[in-house]
């Protein structure tokens, strides 16, 4: 059964309450958890190679 009028009209609701201040948030710095230099640079042609297919072999494992 739908209500025929509000209960509370939003009028009577920001007429009856004063002004209120918003508190938002604040910024933080930012701290770097780890420098700038990438892992991959210290492994070889080869050896990315390597990885990668052992990334693709556990990839294509069927879940347990």
């Amino acid at each position: 059964m739908p209500f025929k009028r509000p209960l509370i009209s939003p009028k009577a609701i920001s007429k009856n309450q004063a002004p209120q201040k918003i508190q938002t948030l604040q910024s933080i710095p930012h701290v770097a958890k780890y420098n700038g230099m990438s892992p991959l640079e210290s492994l070889s042609s080869a050896e990315k190679v390597d990885l990668l297919k052992r990334i693709d072999s556990i990839a294509r494992q069927e879940p347990k």
